[in-house]
């Protein structure tokens, strides 16, 4: 081989090992693959137990003796009769059932469900909202005046 050709041929298997690599991204499964978020400590906010997992973004809690339904601020994930409905659902509940999580408010108290309106984050500080969206499960809804993340 000549000298002239090695380096094209060094270019063309480094370009076949991107294309490799972007196809493996593309078509992976939603939440496989992705590395762990360091959000670092959580913020203030109000603990509760989660003690229902309704679907993607929505949750009860016991907080304070009482039971409060909670949708989970800048989420959407699929509804019950739409695909990924149940990868959505596993992955919410396998974050949250059973857990302490903090609550955040931002502007809004509650919707027009009467649900709390909040950020959720897990004592070790995973942003459950966040790694949802992060890891496919959902996609981002931005409601005012409830944007601060």
């Amino acid at each position: 081989m000549e000298e002239k050709q090695r380096p094209i041929l060094y270019l063309l298997g480094i370009l076949a090992l991107l294309a490799l690599a972007f196809l493996i991204f593309i078509f992976r499964e939603p939440g496989s693959a992705s590395p762990a978020a360091d959000y670092g400590p959580p913020p203030d906010g109000d603990r509760a137990k989660v003690v229902w997992v309704y679907d993607g973004d929505t949750v009860k809690v016991e907080m304070r003796g009482r039971e409060y339904d909670v949708r989970y601020i800048g989420v959407d994930t699929p509804e019950r009769d739409q695909p990924y409905y149940d990868e959505a659902f596993d992955a919410n509940m396998d974050m949250v059932k059973n857990e302490t999580v903090i609550l955040v408010q931002d502007v809004s108290d509650t919707d027009q469900y009467d649900r709390l309106l909040r950020y959720i984050y897990l004592r070790d500080g995973t942003f459950v909202n966040a790694d949802l969206l992060r890891n496919g499960y959902g996609r981002t809804i931005n409601i005012p005046p409830d944007v601060a993340y």
